[in-house]
């Protein structure tokens, strides 16, 4: 298993204790290094531990997390935001941060994050992949026909339990011993996937249209509508917002 280090910073001892549990039991292959409750020692962390992922607050006594950032201090980890306020999560993506999550952290969301900043250190060139690139392909046995189905095709997959209902272009649609976990995982940031809710993960290619406004509803091509959870609204509108158009 390759290794990746990691720093919390957070000027709450509550808020590192909680966040280093929480890797210690879902994330194995993050090694927390160090943590800090100020820029100036997160800086003097950075430089000396050279770490992969970083954890950063935003609000922290008179400081910002975003202050990191933006006084030159190299930025060649993946950042991911930990933070009680919803309101900064677009200033996050332009950050380039991999992932904004809201406190209390729900663990599903937080393995999310952890795969996409693992993915952009692995372009990045900084850890070695351990495994061959996934292509995202799912195949289905019925009876004796395998199906295959390439992630551009599915349109939404929505939770069953311990399953997930793939709804596919074309009308057709299979049920997979997978969660919406699971799909995530298989499914990384770069193939425009979006949790809009616990219970549905949507391919942002086939939006025709969102509301800024609540209800958050999102409306796909073939007339379906959806609506996005009150906890997922600000980072849903983030995503969509810095997807061009022609992208999805």
């Amino acid at each position: 298993m390759v290794k990746y280090k990691a720093i919390i910073i957070d000027d709450e001892y509550s808020g590192r204790a909680v966040l280093s549990r929480l890797l210690q039991l879902y994330a194995p292959e993050l090694d927390v290094v160090a943590v800090a409750s100020t820029i100036a020692a997160a800086k003097e962390i950075i430089s000396a531990e050279q770490p992969d992922i970083v954890f950063l607050d935003i609000r922290m006594h008179n400081e910002s997390g975003f202050d990191l950032l933006e006084n030159n201090v190299p930025h060649d980890f993946a950042v991911v935001f930990v933070t009680g306020h919803d309101e900064y999560a677009i200033p996050a993506i332009r950050a380039d941060a991999v992932d904004y999550l809201l406190k209390p952290v729900d663990v599903d969301e937080l393995k999310q994050a952890i795969e996409r900043a693992k993915e952009k250190i692995r372009k990045s060139g900084r850890v070695k992949d351990e495994s061959p690139a996934v292509s995202g392909v799912l195949t289905i046995h019925q009876h004796s026909k395998v199906i295959v189905i390439q992630p551009e095709e599915v349109i939404y997959a929505e939770a069953e339990r311990r399953y997930c209902q793939l709804h596919l272009a074309g009308g057709s649609h299979y049920t997979v011993p997978k969660t919406l976990s699971d799909l995530q995982q298989l499914w990384p940031a770069r193939l425009k996937f979006c949790r809009i809710s616990r219970g549905i993960l949507l391919n942002t290619k086939y939006i025709q249209s969102y509301s800024k406004t609540w209800p958050c509803l999102i409306h796909i091509i073939g007339g379906k509508t959806f609506e996005v959870s009150r906890r997922k609204k600000t980072e849903v509108l983030a995503i969509l917002e810095s997807i061009p158009l022609k992208q999805r």
